[in-house]
């Protein structure tokens, strides 16, 4: 029996000394050194937790970026009013503008302006355009033709980007026919920014200035707001040492909304002198 065990030994010896010699059996490799991570290629190492490229954080969004959410659940019934304020604090908490707010209003278990559900954008504000050219005056488009605004967000929109540049408001006008849109709501809007123009020069002290005279602003075809003219027409009758005594609407305006002209008269009358 000891004799079967050497002669198995002695065999087994053998066969490895042999399968060494012709390079069938690799090195015995330690556990310290087949630490390796799996599929590791030989000169390259791999650090533990370090992120893949697909576990790179997203950019940030940059001026101009838009998003979207929604609001509501689809069931319950509540006031436009108040699901167009939570999307509005949404948006400045992220340092946005609420540019779109629409809200389904075909849903008949609602009243009123109640709705289930509620779609906005936010968007970051881009940096301002560059200024015109002096003595100009430029325009643009707001809106996208599709999207019902509230006209008064639109025209905020448009003074912002008048006064971004150094010039003043001097007409906006927006898309009174889309039958998608409600009350003072539109799809796209027109404006133009003028650049403020310098108050004329002071006559001589030697002549006397006119008791009264009169003039006229707007042309009759775009819709201004009447605060803004009568605004104009002050400063007008001030630049000459008036005050305004008179300021009407002239022309039929029934395109304007309420509070807006395209164009009015005004009267200056020189302020008397006190008396000593």
């Amino acid at each position: 029996m000891r004799s079967f065990f050497r002669m198995s030994l002695s065999f087994s010896l053998s066969i490895s000394s042999v399968l060494a010699g012709t390079g069938c059996l690799g090195p015995v490799v330690s556990d310290q050194e087949s630490d390796k991570a799996p599929g590791a290629v030989e000169g390259e190492s791999v650090e533990q937790g370090a992120p893949s490229s697909g576990d790179e954080a997203p950019p940030l969004p940059g001026p101009g970026s838009c998003w979207g959410g929604e609001l509501g659940d689809g069931f319950t019934c509540i006031d436009s009013t108040v699901l167009k304020e939570r999307a509005y604090g949404t948006c400045v908490s992220s340092g946005a503008e609420l540019s779109i707010f629409e809200y389904e209003r075909s849903n008949p278990d609602c009243a009123g302006y109640e709705a289930t559900k509620a779609r906005f954008s936010c968007c970051l504000p881009k940096p301002p355009p560059p200024p015109p050219p002096p003595a100009e005056c430029w325009g643009g488009e707001l809106g996208d033709g599709s999207v019902c605004i509230d006209s008064s967000v639109l025209k905020d929109r448009a003074y912002q980007t008048c006064v971004s540049t150094g010039a003043e408001l001097a007409a906006f006008d927006y898309e009174r026919n889309d039958p998608r849109c409600a009350g003072y709501e539109t799809s796209k809007s027109r404006f133009l920014c003028c650049p403020s123009k310098p108050p004329p020069p002071e006559e001589p002290p030697c002549h006397e200035p006119e008791p009264c005279w009169t003039g006229e602003l707007g042309d009759i075809t775009v819709c201004v707001d009447s605060g803004l003219l009568r605004l104009r027409a002050s400063e007008t009758c001030a630049s000459r040492g008036a005050e305004l005594t008179d300021f009407v609407s002239q022309g039929d305006e029934p395109h304007c909304a309420d509070g807006e002209m395209t164009k009015a008269k005004f009267a200056c009358c020189a302020v008397p002198l006190p008396v000593r």
